[in-house]
C-alpha cells in the first residue's frame, strides 16, 4: 500500500535536498570561513598549534596533500611555491620551533596575518 505524500512534506524534502546540494558545493568556503572565525586572534602557543593543525587538515581537504616522504618543511616549501608566497614556510618553522621546544615563550609578530593570508590564498585557489 503506497502512502500519499502531502505537498508540505514534498516541499520540505525538496528544500532539504537543495540545501544539502548547496552546502556540498560550498563546503570548502564554509570551512575556510569557519576557520577564519575560530582562529581569528591567535595569542598563545596552544592556539597557534591548534590553528596550524587545522591548516594542515584544510590543505589536505582542499587537495594540497602531503606526500608520505615529505617533512613539514618540504611540504611547506612545495605549498608556498604553488601559492607564490612564503607564509606556510614561516608558520611551519614557527610550529617546528614550538613543537621541538626551541621557543616556548610566545608566538612571533605577524603570525595572525600570515595565517589569515594563507587561508585567503587557499580560498582564492579553490575559487578558480
Amino acid at each position: 500500500m503506497l502512502m500519499e505524500l502531502s505537498p508540505v512534506l514534498i516541499g520540505l524534502i525538496s528544500v532539504m535536498l537543495l540545501g544539502g546540494i548547496i552546502v556540498f558545493f560550498l563546503r570548502e568556503r564554509i570551512i575556510i570561513n569557519w576557520m577564519k572565525r575560530k582562529h581569528q586572534n591567535i595569542q598563545s602557543t596552544e592556539q597557534f598549534q591548534r590553528a596550524y593543525l587545522s591548516l594542515l587538515w584544510l590543505l589536505k581537504f582542499t587537495g594540497f596533500k602531503r606526500n608520505k616522504y615529505e617533512t613539514l618543511s618540504e611540504y611547506a616549501n612545495r605549498i608556498d611555491q604553488r601559492l607564490d608566497n612564503e607564509n606556510f614556510t614561516r608558520l611551519t618553522r614557527q610550529y617546528e620551533d614550538l613543537y621541538y621546544g626551541k621557543e616556548r615563550s610566545s608566538i612571533t609578530d605577524g603570525t595572525n596575518e600570515q595565517y589569515h593570508q594563507l587561508l585567503r590564498d587557499v580560498h582564492s585557489r579553490i575559487a578558480r
